[in-house]
């Protein structure tokens, strides 16, 4: 309590703080990252095809299951936030989980010369089915949402049915969504919605078609047995 007008009393725990003094918190600290891309190969003119990975469960399948042995990484980013790869010509930029998502903003900041010079623009990610809100009922183990750019849009190949309101996405691919849609770039996400915290050889079906057309080959050595891509579960009582 105030022992005088105007005094200026602090909360005794955080427990009292309000939203907008975490907000400042947060980006008081977030403001001197500065995100740098790290060339290790000659940094592309041109892309052909750029692929960002994202979330635990689509990044961990990726290295895992999808890179072979001979897939290099060709450039990394600063504070171990992601690493871009190449598989064939198709660049593939994995975000690691460790990013905080304030600060995916920026890390998108960064990688916007690299959106600019990309012909196509491919965002992967993959969320537990709890997360997709809709009326409709759905009893597959797994299936594909979209959601695209204005200039995607008008690709006829499209089959995959849109991701609808009031359905939220959130991160790196999200903001390369909206960046691309201002800068019209043809850029196209999937998100994979799935009955488990696991990916294996029967949810993830609907990606075989995806890839084959993005990678130009399946993911032959990938097994149902393999359990590196296990993300984490909840207990309900």
């Amino acid at each position: 309590m105030a022992s005088y007008f105007g005094e200026v009393v602090h909360p005794s725990s955080r427990a009292f703080w309000n939203d907008d003094e975490d907000y400042d918190i947060i980006d008081g600290s977030q403001d001197n990252v500065e995100f740098v891309l790290n060339w290790i190969d000659e940094e592309p003119s041109l892309i052909k095809k750029f692929v960002v990975v994202e979330g635990e469960m689509m990044t961990d399948f990726m290295v895992n299951s999808v890179f072979e042995s001979s897939t290099r990484c060709v450039c990394t980013i600063n504070y171990e936030t992601s690493k871009i790869y190449a598989v064939g010509d198709v660049y593939v930029c994995v975000i690691s989980s460790k990013l905080s998502l304030a600060l995916a903003g920026q890390l998108v900041s960064t990688m916007i010369p690299l959106l600019k010079k990309s012909e196509k623009i491919v965002l992967l990610s993959a969320e537990h089915e709890s997360q997709h809100k809709s009326e409709e009922e759905n009893d597959s183990v797994s299936f594909l949402k979209t959601l695209c750019s204005q200039k995607a849009r008008l690709d006829k190949n499209l089959n995959t049915s849109p991701l609808n309101q009031p359905n939220i996405i959130a991160g790196v691919c999200s903001g390369a969504l909206t960046y691309a849609e201002i800068a019209n770039l043809h850029c196209i996400m999937y998100i994979l919605y799935t009955d488990t915290f696991t990916l294996d050889s029967k949810n993830t079906l609907p990606l075989k078609k995806l890839f084959v057309e993005t990678f130009g080959s399946s993911f032959s050595k990938f097994t149902s047995e393999d359990t590196r891509c296990f993300n984490k579960g909840n207990l309900y009582m």
